[in-house]
């Protein structure tokens, strides 16, 4: 899987820099027995010694029911956002962990010793609350983006407002669509009950929901519980 590494890494941090860096959380988990992955922005996952950017093997990695209970450290390459360091809690305590905390800093401090381009960061770890406004967020940002592609009014026969104002009602039935299912993760959420909720067809729903969300409705639903499930096995 490295050759793909060309196309996704970030160009100060090569190949051979991940392949170090799988050694070195190997290292880690031998030390504390705590299992332990990280996650790149940039779409690469380095865990058990394999660094891999296939999304699909990715997703289901990082599936808390695959991973089981974890914590959640945001590291900081050069003052930005690099990734994150997931560590398993289904065997160690909230607290164990923490400590370890000091290990992965050093850890990362070390990993990038020589390089004098890089410096490195592990932050506090995220809280639930965090990791629901982060989700919040993303799905905002998501329509937002959307809305802003919305032709400008003119003129109530231009066919342009009829495209305007269909496509604004349908943000706001999305918008409809997404609390409710928020609001309701722990219930059985069908594309029907969702419709339903929000006075449409459920060919419709599903049909404003990929072409504005850019994701289909039960690829959505199955994100918002898997981040749901997360957030519940702090």
């Amino acid at each position: 899987m490295l050759s793909a590494l060309n196309q996704t890494h970030d160009d100060r941090y090569t190949p051979d820099s991940y392949t170090k860096l799988a050694n070195s959380l190997n290292a880690f988990y031998e030390i504390t027995q705590i299992d332990v992955l990280f996650y790149s922005f940039t779409g690469v996952l380095v865990y058990r010694g394999d660094i891999i950017t296939d999304n699909k093997v990715v997703q289901k990695t990082l599936d808390p029911e695959h991973f089981g209970k974890s914590i959640i450290f945001p590291i900081i390459l050069n003052n930005q956002v690099w990734g994150f360091t997931m560590c398993s809690s289904a065997k160690s305590s909230n607290h164990r962990i923490q400590v370890s905390k000091e290990y992965l800093s050093n850890l990362f401090n070390s990993h990038f010793a020589n390089r004098q381009d890089l410096t490195a960061q592990v932050l506090e770890p995220l809280t639930d609350e965090q990791l629901t406004k982060i989700n919040y967020l993303s799905t905002l940002l998501q329509l937002k983006s959307s809305a802003n592609n919305v032709l400008p009014i003119a003129t109530a026969e231009d066919p342009q407002v009829r495209t305007s104002t269909e496509k604004f009602e349908a943000i706001r039935s999305i918008k409809e669509a997404t609390n409710y299912i928020c609001e309701n993760l722990t219930s059985q959420l069908t594309l029907s009950t969702v419709a339903e909720h929000v006075f449409l067809s459920p060919s419709y729903l599903s049909r404003i929901f990929k072409k504005y969300m850019d994701i289909n409705f039960i690829n959505y639903i199955n994100q918002q519980k898997i981040a749901h499930a997360q957030r519940e096995l702090f």
